[in-house]
């Protein structure tokens, strides 16, 4: 996907000053869009793994030759790397503008734990997706505990459909099975996945995708969502037909840097806490992209959950079939 790159711009600005003298000053950087991460995130829809790719090596939307270790951070192989192209892409936008990117590595199960940290993690039936929104599969998490353990897949919400549905971006889909890690990385690239709108609700199992959803995660700074990057004229808020044929319409967009206010007299607000409650771990399926057994465990004992207990490997040691 070819991702677009805001610079911070300059105004050329005269002014009667002292000695009528010219000032160059400089704007603000604008925060990403839903848009500018779908925009980045489809340009390189067809891409390989990197220059070590076997399916398409030639260099992703802004000339690298990889998507952060995608080409080596498997003991200098190819690795699964579904989690280093959402990474790179929602890292690239709009300059950057995602707040704590860096937080997250080449395990899918990190995007999961970043919705935790950025209070972003959306694992309610009810929430509806929105563009440049990430969406897991497959999460683990142990008992008594909070953050993710593991988890299967990622990939990134590039459209929200009329009719409900909703398109996804993969990295690291449709890989060859069987004959290792580093092969199925090789084999793969990023492919468009289209999720009917039956099967978009966290706890569905896409028919296009075979793994099922645990979450939806919003990147933290996100702008206000515009018409960009939606199909057909939509502006991403409905309203949408569903299955039993009522009608669903996403709420209109609150300010991301302050909560809006509440009524008078109305009860105190909830708690900035993620939806809901962590979802269960389903059965890996034998076609699903990446690894079925995802990242490596998070360290056993009784201790809570900490920054240094979360997994920072990549989806799992095998693929599928392997």
């Amino acid at each position: 996907m070819t991702r677009i790159a805001r610079h911070a711009a300059t105004v050329l600005t005269t002014g009667l000053l002292a000695a009528s003298v010219t000032v160059l000053t400089p704007l603000a950087a604008s925060a990403a869009s839903g848009g500018d991460i779908a925009a980045l995130a489809v340009a390189n829809a067809g891409k390989g793994a990197g220059a070590c790719s076997l399916a398409n090596s030639a260099p992703n939307s802004l000339g690298g030759t990889a998507y952060g270790s995608s080409c080596t951070g498997n003991g200098g192989n190819a690795e699964y790397w579904c989690a280093d192209f959402a990474k790179w892409v929602w890292q690239n936008s709009a300059g950057g503008s995602v707040v704590n990117a860096s937080a997250l590595n080449a395990a899918a199960v990190s995007f999961y734990n970043y919705g935790i940290d950025n209070s972003t993690l959306h694992t309610a039936t009810s929430y509806r997706p929105q563009v440049g929104d990430a969406v897991v599969y497959d999460v683990v998490v142990p008992a008594g505990k909070t953050y993710g353990r593991t988890a299967d897949h990622v990939g990134i919400v590039t459209a929200v459909n009329p009719d409900g549905s909703i398109q996804t971006v993969n990295g690291d889909f449709g890989g060859t099975s069987g004959s290792g890690e580093a092969y199925f990385s090789e084999t793969s690239t990023v492919q468009l996945a289209t999720i009917a709108a039956t099967q978009v609700p966290v706890g569905s199992t896409p028919s296009t995708v075979g793994m099922t959803i645990s979450a939806y995660i919003t990147p933290a700074g996100l702008a206000a969502p515009s018409t960009e990057g939606y199909l057909s004229g939509d502006d991403g808020n409905g309203p949408y037909p569903d299955a039993d044929g009522s009608t669903w319409q996403n709420s209109a967009p609150s300010s991301p840097t302050a909560p809006p206010a509440a009524a008078p007299n109305a009860a105190a607000p909830n708690s900035a806490a993620p939806d809901s409650a962590a979802p269960n771990a389903a059965a890996p399926n034998s076609a699903a992209p990446d690894s079925a057994a995802s990242n490596s465990a998070a360290p056993d004992g009784a201790a809570p959950d900490s920054a240094a207990s979360r997994p920072t490997t990549p989806d799992s040691a095998t693929a599928p079939g392997a």
